[in-house]
């Protein structure tokens, strides 16, 4: 049975995207490393220029329900 995750973190570091033993994207939870991969859960290529990244800036994004 093959393991898929939409989102995933633990103490190391947070993703989307994993299966296969891999993620679309994991942020190591110092905020500064990172590391993509092609994944069937999103059917996606490699996300970056490399599988392993420095990460420079970090944009992160919320919504909230006006109802």
């Amino acid at each position: 049975q093959r393991r898929v995750h939409g989102m995933y973190s633990d103490e190391a570091y947070f993703s989307m995207g994993g299966s296969d033993g891999r993620h679309a994207f994991a942020v190591q939870t110092n905020l500064r490393h990172g590391s993509s991969g092609p994944t069937s859960t999103f059917e996606n290529p490699l996300l970056a220029s490399s599988e392993e990244f420095s990460i420079v800036d970090l944009e992160v994004w919320g919504f909230e329900s006006s109802a």
